[in-house]
C-alpha cells in the first residue's frame, strides 16, 4: 500500500502504457502535487496507519506527521498482529548517481515515506510523542543516510561500490548493516530486515544470507545479540550493469569490542581481510547486463530482488570471534571455545578449532537443519589445550548445518554452509 511519485525524462523513457501496464499522466515541471482532507487530528494522541497483512510483504509507509518521527519503536507500535521487521528503508536517490536503500534506525523527515516489512499486523498505531525535529529527508540530501547509520553505535555498517559500465556514475549500496542489541538474536528477529531490490538501472549489492521462516532469505540487516557467541554469516553480491571492479568497505569499528576478531574471507580468491587492520576491499565481479527499467519494472522490482537469489553462492564469508582466548602457556586455554569453522563456506572440508582448559569429556557434533546429527566430530575425554577438529563435507548435502560443542555445562553453536 501506498505510492511513489516517479519523474522520468519522457525522451528517454518509454511511459508506462507502451509496456502495455497501463496509463499514465505527463506534466510539465515544475507542477504541484495536491492531495484532499483534513489535517491529522494531532491532539487525538495517536495516528493509525492501516498495513496490508498479505504476510512478510512491504509496506510503503508514510510518516503521518508534519514533524519529524521517532522510528527506533516501530515494533512495539504494530496492532492486530506483529511485524516482520521493524527496520525501516528508505530509498535516497542522492547516494552516489544510482541512489541506494538505505537501514533507518533513528528518526525520518516529515514528508519521509519508508518501506515496513508485515507480516500480520493490520496497523500501525503512532502517538504524538515520537514526533521530533532530529530527522534528515533523505531525498534531499546526499548524506543524510550518515546520522541514521550511526545512532546504534553497536554496527558493522557495509558500503559497495562500484561504476556504472553505460555512465561512468557511482553506483553505491549502503543497505548492508550487522547490528548488535540486548534483543538481536541467532534467528529472525525485529532488527532483521530482508534486501530490496534497488530502484536503479545498474547497481551492485551485497546482503547478508540469512532464513526467515525456514526458507533462505536475503537480508540487508542482521541482528545478533550485544553477548553472542562467535559466528560467521555468509554475503552474496550481485552486479548489474557495472564494471568489474568493485569495492566493499566498512566504517569505524572502534565501538565495538577491541578483543573482537572481525574478518572476511574471500570465497572466490582464498583471500582473508582483518577488518581491523584495512577499511576496503576491491575486487572483480562480472556483471549481468543492466536492466532498462521502465516505470512499470520499476513497480515489480519493488520486491526483494528477483535477480539477487538468497541461493546464490556466497562471494564473502564474515567471521566474528567475540571469545577472548587466552592462553597461559602454549596449548593451554584459560576458557571452553568453539572457533568459526574454516573455510565457510565449503564445498569438500573445514577445519574447526575447539579450546578446552581442562581434561574432561566433550562433545563436538553437527546437525542439520532440523536436529540430525550428521557427523560427529569429537566424543569422549580430551585433553586440556586447543584441538582441530576437521568436517569432510563431501557426503552431505549443499545447505546450512550447524556445529555444536559441549562440555559439562558449556555449550556452544558455529554455522558452516556446504555448497557444490
Amino acid at each position: 500500500q501506498g505510492f511513489i511519485w516517479y519523474l522520468f525524462n519522457q525522451d528517454l523513457t518509454p511511459p508506462l502504457a507502451a509496456g502495455g501496464g497501463g496509463t499514465s499522466r505527463s506534466y510539465t515541471l515544475p507542477t504541484r502535487l495536491e492531495g484532499t482532507g483534513a489535517e491529522v487530528n494531532v491532539a487525538s494522541g495517536a495516528v493509525s496507519i492501516p498495513l496490508s497483512t498479505a504476510g512478510d510483504k512491504f509496506n510503503l509507509v508514510a510518516n503521518p506527521y508534519r514533524d519529524d518521527l521517532d522510528v527506533s519503536t516501530l515494533g512495539s507500535l504494530a496492532s492486530g498482529g506483529t511485524l516482520t521487521s521493524a527496520v525501516p528503508q528508505v530509498w535516497d536517490p542522492n547516494v552516489g548517481a544510482s541512489g541506494s536503500y538505505v537501514t533507518v534506525s533513528g528518526s525520518v523527515s516529515a514528508w519521509q515515506g519508508f518501506f515496513l516489512q508485515n507480516n500480520t499486523a493490520t496497523a500501525l498505531n503512532i502517538p504524538t510523542n515520537l514526533r521530533n525535529t532530529t530527522g534528515t529527508f533523505l531525498g534531499l540530501t546526499g548524506n543524510g543516510y550518515t546520522n541514521s547509520r550511526t545512532a546504534n553505535p553497536a554496527r558493522l555498517a557495509f558500503e559497495l561500490a562500484g561504476t556504472d559500465a553505460a555512465t561512468g556514475g557511482a553506483t553505491v549500496d549502503l543497505a548492508a548493516t550487522l547490528v548488535f542489541s540486548e534483543t538481536g538474536a541467532d534467528g529472525w528477529d525485529l532488527l532483521d530486515a530482508s534486501k530490496l531490490a534497488p530502484l536503479a538501472n545498474a547497481y551492485a549489492t551485497v546482503a547478508f544470507q540469512g532464513e526467515l521462516g525456514g526458507t533462505a532469505n536475503l537480508k540487508a540487516q542482521e541482528s545478533r545479540a550485544l553477548d553472542a557467541a562467535s559466528f560467521s554469516v555468509p554475503l552474496v553480491v550481485d552486479a548489474v550493469g557495472t564494471a568489474p571492479a568493485l569495492t566493499l568497505s566498512w566504517g569505524d569499528l572502534s565501538a565495538l569490542p577491541s578483543t573482537w576478531q572481525l574478518s572476511l574471507r574471500d570465497v572466490v580468491t582464498g583471500a582473508t581481510v582483518d577488518l581491523r587492520e584495512t577499511s576496503s576491499y576491491t575486487f572483480d565481479q562480472a556483471a549481468t547486463a543492466a536492466r532498462g527499467l521502465s516505470p512499470e519494472a520499476l513497480v515489480a522490482q519493488t520486491t526483494v530482488a528477483a535477480q539477487m537469489r538468497a541461493s546464490d553462492a556466497a562471494r564473502f564469508v564474515l567471521h566474528v570471534t567475540t571469545q577472548n582466548v587466552v592462553a597461559t602457556e602454549p596449548g593451554a586455554p584459560t576458557v571452553f571455545a568453539l572457533a568459526a569453522p574454516a573455510p565457510n563456506p565449503t564445498a569438500s572440508s573445514a577445519t574447526i578449532a575447539f579450546d578446552v582448559p581442562e581434561a574432561t569429556d566433550v562433545s563436538v557434533a553437527v546437525y542439520d537443519l532440523l536436529g540430525r546429527r550428521v557427523a560427529v566430530l569429537a566424543e569422549g575425554a580430551v585433553a586440556a589445550g586447543r584441538h582441530m577438529a576437521r568436517l569432510e563435507a563431501g557426503s552431505l548435502a549443499p545447505g546450512v548445518y550447524v556445529v555444536r560443542m559441549t562440555a559439562g555445562s558449556f555449550a556452544a553453536t558455529q554455522r558452516v554452509t556446504v555448497v557444490r
